[in-house]
């Protein structure tokens, strides 16, 4: 069999490479890039959480894997923010593997070490999730109002809930001025009507 130019210089190439894999560090870096690739079934359980399916349950919305299983399920809080409030929030560090352990400062409670790496990325991605669930959230909801939140006090934590006249917000970023300033605390809202 005659080989092409083309099949040649990439046999070559190949010889070349299993020779000397120093001298072209592009190969060990394709290795560590496949070692620490994500799966495809965890990337589209990321990509579900980021962009997640609502659904509304007694006049509330609600990630629907979270959703109450029936419309008296809201009214067991004592309103619909509330209700709307719990079901809807979700603990990074509870999703995914991480080694930011417990800092010691209070042995009752347990923080997590705000300054492990693991903590930080997770602070990230939680960021990034409350922008992307107040995009969503505008996109299928035009005409009703929303606050997301972002929280890292104690533990990354991103929720939302439907902004209504009637009802006090979760959180009120104005008392927490230092947490919202240092970037602790994020609350996005939809444009609404």
């Amino acid at each position: 069999m005659k080989r092409t130019g083309a099949a040649i210089l990439v046999s070559r190439g190949m010889k070349v490479l299993q020779a000397a894999p120093a001298a072209y560090p592009y190969r060990s870096a394709t290795k560590a890039k496949e070692a620490g690739r994500v799966r495809a079934t965890d990337a589209a359980a990321i990509l579900r959480l980021a962009w997640p399916p609502f659904v509304e349950v007694g006049g509330g919305i609600f990630l629907r894997d979270a959703a109450p299983s029936d419309a008296a399920g809201p009214g067991r809080f004592p309103d619909l923010t509330a209700a709307e409030a719990f079901c809807n929030h979700v603990h990074i560090l509870d999703l995914v593997g991480h080694g930011a352990g417990l800092d010691g400062s209070d042995p009752g409670r347990g923080y997590y070490d705000a300054a492990h790496p693991d903590f930080l990325a997770a602070c990230e991605a939680g960021r990034t999730i409350a922008r992307c669930w107040q995009a969503k959230l505008a996109r299928d909801f035009p005409g009703r109002r929303f606050r997301v939140y972002f929280c890292a006090d104690d533990s990354p934590v991103v929720r939302f809930h439907a902004a209504r006249d009637n009802e006090p917000p979760w959180l009120d970023e104005r008392d927490w001025p230092e947490a919202v300033s240092a970037g602790r605390v994020l609350v996005l809202e939809t444009p609404g009507p």
